[in-house]
């Protein structure tokens, strides 16, 4: 026993420090991956800003000049078949601003521009937030909703991994890091065959803006 010392487990939820005579939880805490393998590249960039201050990436969407689909994405090459990319993701404060899109996350296919997507908006009419599995022809096109989950309460953080095995592909969820309950699947070649991943946001809003954080992006 030695007070002060710290113990960071791999795959817990929270830190341990030495008392002196025991073992104190601090936390919940969870264990991340950096941004390192973030993608990095734009598509639909538009005035979409990025920053990388405080060890994350931030895009920052400020307000546009209707409520159209306008979805900025940083998209990179899918890693060979079967994959998992686990992201976690910081959202913004639960404004309830019709349309807003806090959060995207999925694949696209570079040759088509075609787009499936995980995506947490608010929707007015409902009112709520809303989480979604999008299929859209491009970033500026929506076409349907494989999934629409109804109304959610609004989230602080989130816990997305997508996965390709070759044969469907999966969104999952989760708040803690240890639990993942899947959210929808599908075929891998239904509506696309996606040969890149991303995340993105879009405001959708005349009057606001809307930021995304990612802390964490995990491939494997």
């Amino acid at each position: 026993s030695n007070d002060g010392d710290l113990f960071l487990p791999s795959d817990g939820f929270v830190v341990e420090r030495d008392t002196g005579t025991a073992w104190a939880p601090w936390g919940p805490l969870f264990p991340l991956a950096g941004v390192a393998n973030a993608p990095t590249a734009w598509v639909n960039q538009n005035d979409t800003t990025v920053s990388t201050a405080g060890g994350g990436i931030v895009l920052t969407d400020p307000a546009q000049a209707n409520n159209l689909p306008n979805y900025a994405l940083r998209v990179k090459t899918a890693p060979s078949t079967p994959y998992t990319i686990a992201a976690f993701f910081v959202l913004p404060p639960p404004f309830s601003l019709n349309y807003v899109h806090a959060l995207m996350m999925g694949w696209r296919n570079s040759s088509s521009g075609a787009l499936s997507l995980f995506r947490v908006y608010y929707n007015t009419s409902t009112p709520a937030w809303v989480m979604t599995h999008l299929k859209a022809s491009s970033p500026t096109a929506d076409v349907a909703d494989y999934l629409s989950t109804g109304p959610r309460g609004a989230l602080q953080s989130l816990r997305v991994p997508i996965a390709d095995d070759g044969t469907n592909r999966s969104i999952s969820l989760s708040n803690n890091g240890q639990i993942f309950d899947l959210f929808h699947s599908v075929s891998r070649t239904d509506f696309m065959t996606p040969d890149q991943v991303g995340f993105g946001l879009c405001s959708r809003n005349a009057s606001f803006g809307i930021s995304l954080t990612l802390l964490s992006w995990k491939e494997a």
